[in-house]
């Protein structure tokens, strides 16, 4: 910069430089000095070198606290989208290194490099330091050089004018042919006869090991002596003595599965496992249900359960969220308010206390480490306050981690999506939210609540974390049904069960 020690001002300024460089309008600059990094675009340069610019367009500054740059300041000139430079650095992370690239505009945040030499850690799939040289498109495209892994090519590589295979130096005459012919092209001391069979007699009776049929061509008209016979087909005739029938025998083999050892007796089915969609028992008729029952009872219950303290309040993260201990309703969730019991003194607060004044927010746990891997339900219990059930809304939301890095909902648990739970109404205002089945050892829970109103409160209170097998809601059996019908009450299902 080249004017003195005077401020470049806030917002939009102007900028003398040396004029040893011209710059265009659109081009983005950038100065750096110490700890300082600032990003400008020129905006006008009819009076070079004098340039209007506009400030901090990364958004790395809040108002009126843009550094003070001074005169000697170097300004580095990025050009505008597309183009690019070359980016040597022996301090930054990952360093040393040259880099070429290009920007889409951006260059604070949107640098494509194109090609890296030295460290080529965080580059190119490189996740520690090794150097080399790599050029990079995307997995299926790259050129990488590194002493570890020696010389690695992905994609097309074309050959044009006239470079092809048969211009190599030590190309043999063979090299640009796709046949070749057996009396004139293949020669050697091992090369085979014309026609030659596998033997030096070239006779089967001359094959060691060869038992007396190999030379015949009929069996004894009775009996077939041999360790093993195998057979490609059957004739006709031989097929309708094993089977009564083509349809018996397509049945047989349309039933026999390849690699399993099932067989009938008459009276039993003896195999290593049956698989079947229903069961149904001439006795007790259809199965499925019993045995639905028995599997629920013996996985439920809760593997995991916590109740929710001030603590885990503090150490979640929070939005227009009052997250803490209440007189009310003891530690709680709710929409941030106006003013509130003040906890000191015993004395409320004037005015119109615990209204939301937010229509939204949100509340999001710390990491919850359960010890070890689990294939559970997540689950949060809780009771709910709502002024006007019409206007307000909670949503309870899950997501899981099996390393604690990690997160999602997703199979490989990496695709940083939450999901919503299922919420069902226990009984009165106690509620439960049910994530779905999943092997993790770390979760997050987030309560969303919102208002149409901001007058009207939502407050979560008494919450407990559980983590479940599966739930088990209700079931009666043998109840007796009086003539002309008997009303059986059936509460808690998500959907009324099939009688």
């Amino acid at each position: 910069t080249e004017a003195g020690d005077t401020l470049i001002t806030e917002g939009i300024a102007e900028i003398i430089i040396e004029g040893n460089d011209t710059f265009a309008v659109g081009d983005i600059l950038r100065i750096k000095e110490g700890i300082y990094d600032e990003w400008l675009e020129v905006i006008e340069n009819s009076s070079a070198p004098v340039y209007r610019v506009r400030r901090d367009k990364s958004g790395n500054y809040a108002t009126d606290n843009n550094p003070a740059w001074t005169k000697g300041a170097s300004v580095v000139n990025y050009g505008q989208a597309g183009d690019g430079g070359i980016y040597i650095t022996a301090s930054d992370t990952n360093a040393p290194n040259l880099s070429v690239f290009t920007h889409g505009g951006s260059p604070w945040n949107d640098i494509i490099t194109h090609l890296r030499l030295g460290n080529l850690n965080g580059y190119a799939g490189y996740g520690s330091d090794i150097y080399g040289m790599a050029a990079y498109i995307n997995a299926n495209n790259f050129i990488k050089i590194d002493p570890v892994n020696g010389i690695r090519m992905t994609g097309s590589i074309v050959i044009t004018g006239g470079s092809g295979i048969g211009n190599l130096s030590d190309a043999g005459p063979l090299a640009t042919q796709n046949s070749v012919d057996w009396q004139t092209q293949v020669a050697g001391d091992g090369k085979p006869e014309d026609n030659a069979d596998v033997t030096a007699e070239h006779t089967a009776a001359a094959i060691a090991g060869q038992g007396a049929l190999a030379t015949r061509n009929t069996v004894n008209s009775t009996t077939i002596d041999a360790g093993s016979i195998t057979l490609e087909k059957c004739a006709a005739e031989t097929t309708a003595r094993l089977f009564s029938d083509d349809t018996a025998k397509a049945n047989i083999e349309a039933w026999r599965k390849a690699g399993s050892p099932t067989y009938l007796d008459g009276t039993y089915i003896f195999a290593q496992s049956i698989t079947a969609d229903k069961f149904i028992s001439t006795l007790y008729g259809d199965m499925n249900q019993a045995m639905s029952y028995v599997k629920t009872v013996l996985g439920a219950g809760d593997e995991y359960e916590h109740d929710l303290t001030d603590t885990d309040l503090s150490n979640g993260a929070h939005s227009t969220i009052d997250a803490d201990t209440h007189i009310d309703y003891g530690v709680s969730i709710r929409l941030a308010t106006a003013v509130k019991w003040d906890d000191v003194g015993a004395v409320w607060d004037t005015g119109t206390w615990d209204e939301p004044t937010k229509a939204s927010g949100s509340w999001t746990s710390a990491s919850m480490d359960l010890g070890s891997l689990k294939t559970l339900q997540m689950a949060l219990r809780y009771t709910l306050v709502e002024e006007n059930p019409a206007s307000t809304t909670p949503t309870i939301k899950g997501i899981y981690s099996t390393d604690g890095t990690n997160w999602g909902t997703n199979d490989a648990l990496n695709d940083g999506v939450w999901e919503t739970m299922s919420v069902l109404n226990i009984t009165g205002a106690i509620y439960k939210a049910t994530g779905s089945l999943k092997s993790f050892r770390y979760f997050k829970i987030k309560v969303e609540l919102s208002t149409t109103v901001t007058t009207d409160r939502i407050i979560l209170h008494t919450m407990t974390y559980l983590g479940n097998v599966i739930n088990l809601y209700a079931m009666e059996v043998y109840k007796a049904i009086a003539s002309g019908g008997t009303t059986i009450n059936l509460s808690g299902f998500k959907a009324t069960p099939a009688i």
